[in-house]
């Protein structure tokens, strides 16, 4: 028979349907009191759910025999009740040194975050259960009030977001010590946790206690705000997902056209904004309102090109028809490849590059993603390359010089803009912008001997 912490802890998992008949759960344990309860838990239930459990061990390498006696705990754990094991070992410590301002809290996540993916995949698991509970989302909403988010921010740790549950969250953590305490489950204390090096740290020992003090039942109201945020928010989630939908993403970049954001109202695009930097952030930080205004001033009063830095390496540009959110060190990212021979296939990112000989101008000539070039003015090896703010050519049919990128940002679709190429030849003479235009250098008749066919053939239309 269920205890009533149990029962507590199934419905809510009937209510947010966190778990469905038939799946594979990969359980994140630590061997920490938190997540070993829930081991427990769901191993006590899983045939009640009908579902599968494996458990994933990570030793971050941080605390030396420590991390290996905790892993061993679990894994014994898991064999007493014939639940599924997964282990591996990371350096955390060397990760930091190879990115240099993660701190070690952050470090761990990220490593955490990585693994469990992995497992997941490795595992054929549907879903990630994670041990957060109603004493974590009270900490991280104070966080992020700190931090001065918006909604959104305050609804980052959910019952359930995409591949990840939380079957604990609306459980107080002091709950979780007596199930543990009365079900005699093994767990190991991790000593980090008791220094007040982090932020999260601070606030749980620091600034909780003293809500305790004005509040013996503050976790609950912790717990009624975020559920009247969620419903708050809830009205407006439409229509960021909308903008989401809207939002093209490839090699980094994040595109959506201008007058998607110019239709809606500020709320939404304010939101909208604070999602895409913090998705784009290695930190997972929301910008400052301060950061939200200036891209807004921007966005309604300038209609040329304009750039915005947001905290940790976020910037934003206004190109063409399309604001461009990305990583600054993503922006400069040059690749390149030698054609020396031809006919040629080259698949890239954004789609196939086909270059063959021809003596016709085939009737379909469109000169972005079909076009023509005489042989005898290029001058070879051809280079295809990722285009660069500074690339200018004269387009097929102008008479002056236009910056390449300006050029792809009113023509052409976000795809194209998101993995912007050029071909040029061995004088570095642009002659063709795949998906946009030709190069006045290429203009010809059927008089011509021979000439070079460029064809683009895109890929999908859609980013991930």
């Amino acid at each position: 028979m269920a205890s009533a912490f149990e029962e507590k802890v199934l419905e809510f998992i009937k209510t947010y349907e966190l778990i469905k008949p038939g799946e594979k759960i990969l359980i994140a344990v630590s061997g920490g009191k938190d997540s070993m309860a829930l081991l427990h838990f769901l191993g006590a239930n899983s045939t009640l759910l009908k579902c599968e459990i494996v458990a994933a061990n990570l030793d971050h390498g941080l605390r030396g025999y420590e991390g290996q006696r905790e892993a061993e705990m679990v894994k014994a754990f898991c064999e007493k009740r014939k639940i599924a094991f997964y282990h591996e070992k990371t350096d955390v410590k060397k990760f930091i040194s190879e990115n240099k301002g993660l701190s070690p809290e952050e470090a761990a996540r990220l490593k955490r975050m990585e693994f469990l993916k992995r497992a997941k995949m490795i595992l054929q698991a549907d879903k990630i259960a994670i041990a957060h509970h109603l004493n974590d989302l009270a900490e991280t909403i104070l966080m992020r009030l700190i931090r001065g988010t918006g909604l959104r921010g305050m609804l980052g740790m959910k019952p359930i977001d995409g591949d990840i549950i939380r079957p604990f969250l609306f459980i107080p953590v002091h709950d979780i010590k007596d199930y543990v305490t009365i079900n005699m489950v093994p767990y190991n204390s991790d000593k980090t946790n008791i220094i007040e090096d982090y932020d999260r740290n601070f606030i749980r020992h620091r600034i909780m206690p003293l809500l305790k003090e004005l509040n013996p039942s503050y976790e609950e109201a912790f717990w009624r705000f975020f559920l009247n945020v969620s419903e708050s928010y809830s009205s407006l989630e439409k229509d960021i997902t909308r903008l989401l939908e809207l939002t093209f993403w490839k090699n980094g970049k994040a595109l959506i056209e201008r007058k998607a954001l110019t239709s809606s109202e500020w709320a939404i695009v304010a939101e909208y904004v604070r999602a895409i930097v913090q998705r784009l952030s290695e930190k997972g930080y929301p910008p400052t309102r301060e950061r939200v205004m200036a891209f807004k001033r921007l966005l309604i009063s300038s209609t040329g090109g304009w750039k915005i830095q947001f905290a940790d390496g976020v910037e934003c540009v206004s190109r063409g028809k399309y604001i461009v959110f990305n990583k600054v060190s993503l922006a400069g990212n040059i690749w390149s490849k030698v054609i020396e021979t031809l006919p040629v296939d080259i698949e890239t990112e954004t789609g196939k590059i086909v270059i063959s000989v021809v003596k016709n101008i085939p009737e379909d000539i469109d000169g972005g993603y079909k076009a023509v070039c005489p042989a005898d003015i290029i001058s070879f090896p051809l280079w295809l390359r990722s285009a660069s703010e500074s690339d200018k050519f004269m387009p097929f049919g102008l008479n002056s010089m236009k910056n390449v990128i300006s050029l792809a940002a009113r023509e052409a679709p976000p795809d194209v803009l998101a993995g912007l190429m050029v071909l040029e030849d061995n004088e570095k003479r642009i002659l063709w912008v795949p998906g946009v235009r030709a190069s006045e250098l290429c203009r010809s008749s059927n008089k011509r001997s021979e000439l070079l066919l460029f064809k683009f053939e895109r890929r999908s239309t859609r980013g991930t």
